[in-house]
């Protein structure tokens, strides 16, 4: 026996109204974070999770020492339903989350050209030219692709770069930088977690800034637990900016 057309489609909206019904029966109607416990999963893309889980997990060891988080691989396809299952929160970029995934903008970050110090080729700036005739290293969390945001806008302008190496994580260009001369453009967040040994400057071109989001099922969104994480998620990039300024 398989299902009609209209059963599988009313899978989907069935299973959300069910478990938003569930919520509503059973769910505690108070949180205190400071009694809590309870553990949420988070998958994210290797930029969210070094930028977001340290002080994510710094502000919960002080605040809620009952809460454990669990770190998860950014999955490359069905997200919708491993957030219905499996998953309490995905941070990725905006354009790698579903439009129907209801979704909470966190920052936005722009692009640092990063090269190793002492290259003999970008000093205080990098004009066009010089940026096209170097070779490139280029992350790709979908895994194997060779152009990408950069090369769009560089296309855009009738020009094209040599791209060597495609790496399925930011936090891996910064080790081949320190001992190759090729460079990379990375997001300025990254940049300065890594900074020992490498010397970063501004594109020779815009490339636009990307947004950084925090997303969750429709089931979760009245959760008591879950609205005070997702506040403290979302209030990071503020204590982060103020740690900055102090520093």
């Amino acid at each position: 026996m398989v299902p009609t057309p209209r059963a599988a489609a009313l899978e989907v909206p069935l299973r959300d109204h069910l478990s938003q019904l569930h919520n509503v029966a059973f769910k505690r109607s108070d949180f205190d974070p400071t009694t809590a416990s309870r553990t949420f999963r988070i998958a994210a893309t290797d930029y969210a999770h070094s930028v977001v889980v340290p002080p994510l997990i710094e502000t919960l060891r002080k605040v809620a020492p009952g809460i454990k988080i669990a770190a998860l691989q950014f999955p490359l396809s069905g997200l919708r339903d491993q957030l219905a299952d499996n998953l309490d929160f995905a941070i990725a970029s905006e354009r790698m989350m579903d439009d129907d995934i209801p979704a909470r903008r966190l920052f936005l970050d722009d692009f640092l050209v990063v090269a190793r110090k002492g290259h003999p080729r970008i000093k205080r700036s990098i004009d066009l030219d010089v940026f096209c005739s170097l070779e490139h290293l280029l992350v790709s969390p979908s895994g194997g692709h060779f152009a990408g945001a950069v090369d769009e806008a560089l296309a855009s302008l009738g020009r094209s770069r040599n791209v060597v190496a495609s790496l399925p994580a930011f936090l891996l260009a910064p080790p081949i930088i320190r001992r190759t001369d090729s460079i990379a453009v990375l997001p300025s967040r990254v940049v300065a977690l890594e900074r020992s040994g490498l010397t970063a400057v501004a594109p020779p071109l815009e490339i636009k800034p990307f947004a950084t989001v925090l997303g969750w099922h429709r089931k979760s969104s009245e959760d008591p637990g879950h609205k005070w994480l997702r506040q403290q998620i979302a209030g990071l990039d503020k204590s982060m900016k103020d740690q900055r300024t102090q520093s």
